[in-house]
Formats: structure tokens, sequence, C-alpha cells
């Protein structure tokens, strides 16, 4: 297997690895990953991942862990990102010291059905326009770029006007994951998935992402009762990227690594 890509924030040891989401968003988590180097001191890995199925996702991540680090670590996975550290966290337990689930997509599929009409009521006409007439190009990074300038509308409550990092989107791995993702979820089957993970779990989530809380939350005060779960006011999808609550989002991680 060829392993994509691992931005290194920092020289090692390595205390943690930052997911992406997507599926496909290669890039999304490196402000988050460059400023939490950049606050602690604490070196980290961010993999992208070039697999275009949920095993083999899994099965990367846990060679990109290996390649660059020969002890546990703390997974921070975004948005997919939480999922696939959920994945791997149950696969490879002695990989990961700390999962970290950050505005997690939901693990029922109830919830996940008011995501899409809770972002599309936050953009204007012209906008849902923009959004129909670009999607089908997103591999052009330039419009990848606008696509992810868009959903700062929908996910962000209060974004910090910093530019966003460069990220590569690739729809045929987002089309291909998310179709084997799906299931587990419309089947129902994270509530075992989640009651296999062994190690601490952190649930951070902002009040106002799209994705709902509750979708995430409940699941785990049922699956893994031990959970840490903390609620962001003022905050969308984001929380490194929000006015309000970044430094407490940073002041948490802190403390994770710090363990």
């Amino acid at each position: 297997m060829i392993l994509g890509r691992v931005n290194k924030h920092g020289s090692g040891p390595f205390s943690a690895c930052a997911l992406h989401g997507g599926p496909g968003g290669a890039g999304e988590v490196n402000d988050l990953a460059r400023a939490l180097h950049d606050q602690t001191g604490c070196s980290i890995l961010e993999p992208w991942q070039s697999q275009d199925s949920v095993a083999g996702q899994v099965t990367e991540l846990a060679a990109q862990i290996q390649t660059h680090t020969d002890r546990p670590i703390a997974i921070l996975g975004w948005s997919w990102g939480a999922w696939l550290g959920c994945l791997l966290t149950r696969d490879h337990p002695d990989l990961v010291s700390h999962l970290v689930l950050i505005g997690s997509a939901p693990f029922d599929a109830e919830s996940h059905k008011s995501i899409k009409p809770t972002r599309m009521a936050k953009f204007s006409p012209a906008q849902l326009d923009e959004l129909k007439q670009i999607v089908p190009h997103l591999s052009d990074p330039q419009v990848a770029r606008r696509f992810s300038e868009l959903y700062e509308i929908s996910d962000a409550y209060d974004p910090i006007d910093t530019p966003l990092p460069e990220v590569q989107i690739d729809m045929d791995i987002n089309s291909a994951v998310w179709g084997e993702a799906k299931p587990l979820r419309d089947r129902g089957d994270w509530p075992t998935i989640l009651r296999e993970i062994t190690c601490p779990i952190t649930a951070i989530h902002g009040v106002d992402d799209p994705h709902p809380a509750a979708g995430v939350f409940e699941t785990l005060k049922v699956a893994q009762p031990g959970t840490n779960t903390i609620l962001l006011n003022k905050c969308g999808h984001k929380p490194w990227r929000e006015r309000h609550a970044s430094d407490q989002f940073y002041d948490h991680l802190k403390a994770i690594l710090a363990l």
C-alpha cells in the first residue's frame, strides 16, 4: 500500500494525530495541528488519507502512525475523522492513548436528517446557486478554497478572520468511503463499535454545529458512559476557528496532551 502524505508539526516524539474530515478533505485540520504545536510544543502528526474504502483508510492510518511513532498517541478526529478515529481505535487499541472526537458526525440516522436543512438555511439564494455550480469542480484547488469559504457561512458561529488552509478535495474518495460508512449509521452499528473501544474518550462539540451534538453525546452516553462530553457555546463545526470558543477548545486539548 502506498501511504498518503503525512505533515509533521514538530520533530517528535509525536503526542497526537489530527485527522481531517470529508472523507476526502485532506488538509482541513492543518491549521489546528499547526496551532496546537505552536501553543504546546507537542509534536503533532497530520496524515492525509488516500484510500477509497473504510478498511483501506483504517489500515493506511495505522501504518502512518506506526511509521512515525512507536508509542500510543492521542487521536484528534474531526468530523469524518472522528468516525475514522473510532474505527482505528477499535481495531488498533495499542496505537491510541486517548480518543478525541471533534465535531463528530452523528452516530444515529435520525440526527443526521437535520444537517443539510440547517446548513442550507444559512445560505442566500445566490450562494446556493454558486454551490451548485462549483461542486462538480472541487478537484481544482481554487474552487476547493471557495467551497471551504462558503461552508464557513453554514458551519461557523463567529469565525476568526484567518486564512483557511489549502484543502485537496477528492470526491471519488468521498463517494466511495461515505458509501461504505453511511450503512454503519443506518444499520445502528455504532453502539456496538463504540463499546469495543477501551481507551479514554473525550467528545467536543459546538452548540451551533449543524451536526447535532445530541446525535453524538446520546449514543456515547449509552455505549461509553465514561466519555467526557464537552459542549462549547457560540461554537460551530470547527472549534479551533471560533472567536468565542477557540481558547476553551485549546485548553481542553492541552489538558488531554498533558495527561
